[in-house]
């Protein structure tokens, strides 16, 4: 038995290695918001728009005014010099304010266009100001700051782009004495790219840490704590090699693989190694040991992760493909926890005499008296019913900066360009040219629709082809023209117009998916009163799309989790009552967590639309091994009810962790998922622990059956 255990830990560690190795070589983060909406025609017309224009890929670079540096000038070109230098890689095209310019024409036949740099000198800026086009664009209205643009040819994680753009910030401070800023959808995605590093590898070691010392807590050994993780530990780091090795991307959603293989499937392990210990007294040797922990277990256990795996596979009928990879490789990682806790933990436990360990005794886990289990059941009742209430009160709608919290660098950047320019992330609203309309003249149907556009809620005012007409003098006519594409003014154009459409840009400091939604609205029965066709595109309003497919996911999981474990408890318990009695806790779980949703304005999100599964998951493998040992051995439950308030709280401090992640996204599941074990723990114990609730169910059949018979 020596040699097999030995065996075992050299092919686990050799295997395990292996598998990091190739991790840390091929491993892709991905955090585009586009990897979480299914293909459709907007999402499509989408990334037509932005393959042809590269508008909605725009970078803000700041650089404070100050009246008291000469070197403005100097900061603007070297600026300019230094973002030029990645065009083709990673930079489709710059548009500083050097490069705003008046227009003449030097010939008629054949046309030919003469352009003059506005600003020579820094007192020309306030020549900007006074521009209609430019005010506001390269210029903040409070005159504050100067805007270079360059757009994105690609939202990707550049690191070479990144890790130089700090450095333009950091030179323009040091050798020019100029404040500047880099902002964009790029720097959100930068960090978070950032912080699912972090998540990904180094918080689940810090989640075993904290796990290992309460199990070694409880089992009175933390030698056995440590090897009762071992079987989560070693799927976290098989699922995310399978997750390799079919090119599957770490994203916002994914990198919770691994803490959540870990928190759920660490209880597989402690139930084991608890049965070890109890088990030592009624064995004569290592093989009976084994034998009889497994007789007892196997069935519990394996049951409990069939149920808990069927929840998250629940997520194969979700819209989006992220979802259905988050619950696929969860899946297997709970599988492989509970195949390796059953069949191969016990062989890291080392047998040092039948005497060597007294029975476990958990004195610090009090076992709730009887009074206290009658108050949780009437909790439980108001727990469910006011659950209900909360579901209509829980908010739908976020956006990526609302996953950092309100003090961080990124979330001051972007209040500090709300503040002074009137909008942050793009919105473009893209109309066909109409071939026959109502207007008499294209610079009628500029002015009609600029004027009705600004007087929709939330936005801030409109640039379109008009503003550039007004500035240069010409008639739109002569900047639709082909021959501009060549001049210094004609990348600047093609934000504004294409072969068959104008693109207007809309300011507006909206981040809010909601109110995008009701913007998007407006502006779109706006053009279908006069007749228009088109489209209005922002990044806010990808979100809105994802919030939409979020909804549909949470009520398809949701349903589905309960129906398969409800399915799955009735045929292990072979009873139907039993069954229900046994899913009480999971929907009081399930309902805590809407309720503290509704009560600390969480929202429902890419991250908070997983917890109902995952409480599921987690709860009813408490009420199976209660119910279970319920029914084996009364003398034997204690030690049971004890071994799930040791999980309960192991679950809670390990999520605690992500209560100090900087990304709100994490913290907020953090949140709900303590509650909701917590609640889950206390009631499952509390609804199996008295014959109440089949009574009143077994009543509940009894009148049915007198009726029928009536």
């Amino acid at each position: 038995m020596v040699k097999v255990r030995f065996i075992v830990v050299i092919i686990t560690i050799f295997l395990s290695l292996m598998a990091i190795v190739d991790i840390s070589d091929d491993i892709k983060i991905d955090t585009n918001p586009q990897v979480f909406i299914p293909e459709n025609e907007y999402v499509k017309s989408y990334r037509n728009f932005v393959e042809k224009t590269g508008s909605l890929n725009t970078g803000m670079f700041l650089i404070k005014l100050d009246e008291n540096n000469d070197n403005i000038i100097k900061g603007l070109e070297y600026l300019r010099s230094s973002l030029s230098e990645f065009i083709g890689n990673g930079i489709d095209r710059v548009f500083s304010p050097l490069d705003a310019v008046q227009l003449k024409i030097t010939s008629i036949l054949p046309l030919r266009f003469e352009t003059t740099n506005i600003i020579d000198n820094p007192d020309d800026i306030n020549r900007l100001v006074d521009d209609p086009l430019y005010n506001n664009f390269l210029v903040s209205k409070d005159k504050e700051y100067l805007n270079t643009f360059f757009w994105m040819s690609e939202l990707g994680n550049n690191d070479s782009l990144m890790a130089a753009l700090e450095k333009m910030e950091r030179k323009l401070k040091d050798e020019y004495g100029l404040e500047a800023m880099a902002f964009g959808e790029f720097l959100v995605q930068k960090t978070l790219f950032d912080y699912i590093k972090q998540l990904t590898f180094l918080y689940p070691p810090l989640i075993i840490l904290i796990i290992i010392i309460l199990f070694g807590i409880a089992l009175k050994d933390f030698w056995l704590g440590f090897i009762a993780i071992i079987p989560s530990m070693v799927a976290v780091v098989f699922s995310y090699w399978l997750m390799i090795r079919f090119s599957i991307t770490i994203n916002t959603l994914t990198t919770l693989v691994g803490s959540l293989i870990v928190i759920i499937g660490s209880v597989y392990g402690l139930h084991i190694a608890k049965r070890l210990l109890i088990n030592r007294e009624k064995a004569v040797s290592e093989v009976e040991l084994f034998k009889i922990t497994l007789r007892e277990e196997i069935v519990p256990i394996m049951f409990s992760s069939l149920t808990t795996v069927a929840g998250f596979m629940s997520f194969i009928f979700a819209p989006m493909r992220a979802f259905k990879m988050f619950g696929l490789f969860i899946s297997v990682g709970l599988m492989i926890t509970a195949l390796y806790a059953c069949f191969l933990l016990p062989f890291f436990v080392s047998m040092k005499g039948k005497n060597h360990r007294k029975p476990i005794k958990l004195e610090f886990l009090v076992i709730p008296g009887k009074e206290i289990l009658n108050i949780l059941k009437y909790v439980c009742a108001i727990i469910i019913i006011c659950g209900f209430i909360s579901i209509p009160f829980v908010r739908v709608s976020t956006d990526e900066l609302s996953y950092f919290s309100s003090n961080s660098e990124i979330v001051s950047s972007a209040n500090k360009i709300s503040e002074s320019f009137g909008y942050l992330f793009p919105y473009y609203v893209v109309i066909e040219k109409p071939e026959q309309s109502e207007f008499s003249s294209d610079k009628e149907f500029f002015n009609v629709i600029n004027s009705e556009l600004k007087k929709i809620d939330h936005i801030n005012g409109t640039k379109s082809l008009i503003d550039v007409s007004k500035s240069t003098g010409f008639g739109l006519s002569v900047l639709n023209s082909p021959l501009l594409r060549d001049t210094s003014l004609g990348s600047f154009l093609s934000s504004f117009v294409t072969e068959n459409k104008y693109i207007i840009m809309i300011n507006s400091t909206v981040t809010d998916t909601k109110i995008a939604g009701q913007i998007e609205t407006d502006v779109n029965e706006l053009l279908n009163s006069y007749n228009l066709t088109g489209n209005v595109y922002s990044p806010v309003l990808i979100w809105r799309r994802i919030n939409n497919e979020v909804v549909i996911n949470q009520t398809v999981s949701m349903l589905g989790a309960l129906a398969v474990i409800f399915l799955l408890t009735s045929i292990l318990l072979k009873s139907i009552t039993d069954a229900t009695i046994s899913i009480i806790g999971v929907i009081s779980a399930i309902m805590s967590a809407f309720i503290a949703m509704a009560i600390f304005s969480i929202p429902l999100e890419i991250g908070t639309s997983i917890v109902s599964v995952m409480l599921a998951g987690i709860v009813i493998d408490y009420a199976i091994h209660l119910k279970i040992w319920q029914r084996r051995d009364q003398k034997g439950y204690p030690e049971v009810v004890k071994t799930v308030l040791a999980n309960s709280y192991a679950l809670a401090l390990g999520f605690s962790v992500l209560l100090f992640s900087p990304l709100k996204l994490y913290a907020r599941v953090a949140v709900i998922v303590i509650i909701g074990v917590l609640v889950g723990g206390y009631i499952s114990i509390a609804v199996l622990s008295g014959e109440k609730f089949a009574k009143i169910l077994n009543r509940f059949k009894l009148i049915k059956r007198r009726k029928k018979n009536e």
